[in-house]
């Protein structure tokens, strides 16, 4: 049997932590690698079941590129920002870099670091 969340503001964060990973395009292991976190960790968040501590919520928010604070807005009731055209265009370039970094595995061609500064 499933854990419940730990509160129903877990839950809210959870569910919007995995919108907009989903959004994103991202799968829970290419978020948390992004993140600085392992996977059970990030599914955790995900499914409420982690009162996250600060510096956890912190490299979601990076992963996320929301701003800080973001979590702690959504854990108090508020909601995550809009898709801003910047944001959008970070996505266009994670997908591409994904995309980059599909073909090197595939050819066996070490790309190392595709991304520019941020």
């Amino acid at each position: 049997m499933p854990k419940p969340p730990i509160s129903l503001a877990a839950e809210r964060l959870g569910a919007a932590v995995r919108e907009a990973r989903l959004g994103a395009e991202l799968s829970q292991n290419a978020a948390a690698k992004r993140a600085g976190l392992n996977v059970l960790s990030w599914r955790a968040v995900e499914l409420g079941r982690r009162d996250a501590q600060p510096l956890t919520l912190s490299h979601v928010e990076q992963a996320l590129r929301w701003p800080a604070g973001t979590c702690q807005v959504v854990l108090g009731g508020g909601h995550p920002p809009l898709a801003d055209p910047e944001r959008a265009k970070q996505t266009q370039l994670d997908r591409i870099e994904r995309k980059l970094d599909a073909l090197g595995r595939h050819f066996g061609i070490d790309l190392g670091d595709t991304r520019g500064p941020v």
